[in-house]
């Protein structure tokens, strides 16, 4: 019994004194949980930053792969040389005189002029041509045109290459009537130009 009595003064004078060897144990494991707790916390609002980082990321690259309008102001249309051109348009179709086609026909600087006409691809190949800068007045503007309209076929043949739009340049003025068909605003589209 005397050796429990020693003891536990023992353990008593050591408490006394500041000594507790569980207490310091406790305190030692408490002050690394904090540690450890602060760390995890601070790495989650790292992730959270990344992940909101990678969220901006991934809508700037979907907004790099979508075409875009180039800045470059319109040429104008009109001026002493340019031909007239007054398509009178009713339900999709514009009827247009022989010589204001002809004579827009004749003219292909003022053509170049109508708008910024730009090659659309997909995949790499041209899918069509978007029309940017269609300003009000103008004949394409007369015709039912819009600014992004993507122009897919005419006549029927789809718009490929430079040599296949030639081809179509020429095969117009050849024809009375041929439908325009593509998408504007993701939704399809289709002009009909008659020309009498």
């Amino acid at each position: 019994m005397t050796r429990r009595r020693t003891g536990a003064w023992s353990f008593v004078g050591l408490m006394l004194l500041g000594c507790d060897p569980a207490g310091r144990e406790r305190a030692a494991l408490q002050a690394e949980l904090e540690a450890m707790s602060a760390l995890l916390a601070e790495h989650r609002a790292q992730i959270e930053a990344l992940q909101a980082d990678l969220v901006q990321q991934q809508l700037a690259l979907q907004e790099c792969r979508r075409p875009s309008a180039p800045n470059l102001p319109a040429l104008p249309a009109s001026g002493p040389d340019a031909p007239a051109l007054t398509p009178t348009c009713d339900a999709g179709v514009c009827v247009v005189k022989r010589a204001e086609f002809e004579a827009l026909m004749e003219a292909p600087a003022v053509l170049a002029r109508l708008a910024r006409v730009i090659p659309s691809t997909r995949e790499g190949k041209v899918v069509g041509y978007k029309l940017y800068s269609v300003r009000p007045g103008t004949p394409l503007e007369l015709a039912g045109f819009k600014n992004g309209d993507l122009i897919q076929t005419i006549d029927g043949e789809a718009l490929g290459g430079a040599d296949e739009v030639l081809g179509l340049f020429v095969k117009l003025r050849r024809l009375d009537r041929w439908t325009i068909a593509g998408l504007r605003k993701d939704a399809p589209f289709e002009l009909t130009i008659a020309v009498e």
